[in-house]
């Protein structure tokens, strides 16, 4: 994201909305034109026992017309413009004065795209920020994600605090077991419980770096501004990996929750 400069970004946004929209007016000139095609025909009434030359010829041109290229070029138009409004839009409502902002003004008032601007460092504080807050939201869904975990099947009271919490989880008594299958399954239902919470905690502490990376990149304001973009592009691809391992990690829980369930009727039976 911050290998490329807002200018270029901007522009090439530009070119996309140009190009989605020449696609749109030629795909609704085709759509108008096979309703009117359509049209016809239905005067027609048995389009298989058609006699007339005029309506045999707007059956053929109508059913010979194809729309799949430009529907998929199209298709491939709108997901780069939304991309690329994704990426440009929260630096230009942060960022008023940007260069980005300001070119989009002269576009708007001349019609045309000025040649590119000098890269300015102004805006790189707000996105270290915005990657902070987004590490501590990780943090947040981490640990909201190890309590249920901790508590396992008896629901604590609200007055309780964490470390209380997983004691009671700890001494909570086990489920009867009276088949040996049903050991097995215990056994590894806590082994994939364990595994899943150490790698919450090692997620845990990669977030907790982050951070204080983050920290330290707002620390070292003087430093140039390509510096500052190789830190912040590798930093956001460290926020992308945690949220995806993040999301690996909800679906693991899930399997093991219905694993222990799974576990908790075959030991009521």
């Amino acid at each position: 994201m911050a290998a490329r400069h807002e200018p270029e970004l901007f522009s090439s946004f530009v070119q996309a909305v140009a190009v989605c929209d020449e696609l749109q007016q030629r795909e609704n000139a085709a759509l108008r034109a096979q309703v009117h095609d359509l049209t016809e025909l239905l005067a027609g009434c048995d389009l298989c026992g058609l006699r007339d030359p005029h309506l045999m010829a707007v059956r053929d041109r109508a059913f010979r017309r194809d729309l799949a290229s430009d529907q998929e070029l199209l298709q491939l138009y709108r997901f780069e413009r939304q991309q690329q409004q994704e990426t440009l839009q929260p630096a230009m409502l942060e960022a008023p004065t940007a260069p980005a902002f300001q070119e989009s003004t002269l576009v708007e008032e001349n019609g045309a795209c000025p040649p590119p601007l000098q890269p300015e460092g102004e805006a790189l504080p707000h996105r270290v920020e915005a990657l902070e807050a987004a590490v501590a939201r990780l943090q947040s869904q981490l640990e909201a994600a190890r309590l249920p975990m901790s508590e396992q099947r008896r629901p604590a009271p609200a007055d309780m605090s964490q470390q209380q919490v997983d004691d009671a989880a700890d001494e909570s008594p086990s489920p009867p077991r009276e088949v040996s299958g049903g050991d097995d399954t215990h056994q590894r239902a806590e082994a994939e419980r364990l595994v899943v919470q150490e790698e919450l905690c090692a997620i845990q502490e990669h977030c907790e770096r982050a951070t204080r990376t983050l920290r330290e990149q707002l620390t070292a304001a003087q430093t140039s501004p390509d510096e500052q973009r190789e830190r912040i592009a590798a930093l956001e691809a460290t926020v992308a990996r945690l949220m995806t391992r993040n999301e690996a990690l909800r679906r693991e829980y899930g399997r093991y929750k219905a694993m222990v369930n799974q576990f908790t009727s075959f030991a009521e039976q």
